[in-house]
């Protein structure tokens, strides 16, 4: 199941231009992240030890109630994946440059992020318990599902039965 719940993403640049595109593609998805779940529990960690195809790679960690984990990853592929294939398949996958009037292949800068961490980070911060006055304007707890709007619902309400 695990290839299900992730999406990835893999952009493809000139070689020599992948460092600005990875630090692009780390600001954008950062962006979003904080879109749809609270900045002060975001962090980057960069990896510690690269793949051997990788020349950078970071992680976008999230804190849940039980610590810091890894919600996406983003990594610098150079042009391990198509050059790969091209000597495997006996097919050149290079692109023509017509600015530079040149074929390469391409280097790749992939983001990928599992479905089921966001829908885990999401929920873990929705649930808020707030204080309001009730009818005789005493203070009364309620429990109150709070997603990002960019996520939420726009006219639609989901309220608990009750039997007052």
């Amino acid at each position: 199941m695990r290839e299900f719940e992730q999406m990835e993403m893999q952009y493809f640049v000139r070689p020599g231009t992948e460092m600005e595109w990875y630090n692009t593609w780390k600001a954008r998805r950062m962006a979003w992240h904080q879109a749809v779940t609270p900045a002060a529990k975001l962090k980057f960690k960069d990896h510690d030890n690269l793949a051997h195809y990788a020349n950078a790679a970071v992680d976008i960690q999230f804190e849940f109630p039980f610590g810091f984990k890894e919600l996406e990853g983003i990594h610098s592929r150079t042009d391990f994946d198509l050059r790969s294939h091209s000597e495997l398949s006996g097919k050149k996958l290079q692109f023509f440059d017509p600015e530079l009037n040149e074929h390469y292949t391409p280097f790749v800068v992939e983001t990928s992020v599992g479905c089921d961490r966001m829908f885990l980070a999401v929920l873990s911060n929705a649930l808020v318990e707030e204080t309001v006055p009730d009818a005789q304007g005493e203070d009364s707890s309620r429990t109150v599902l709070r997603i990002a709007p960019a996520l939420a619902p726009v006219k639609c309400a989901v309220l608990p039965l009750l039997k007052k």
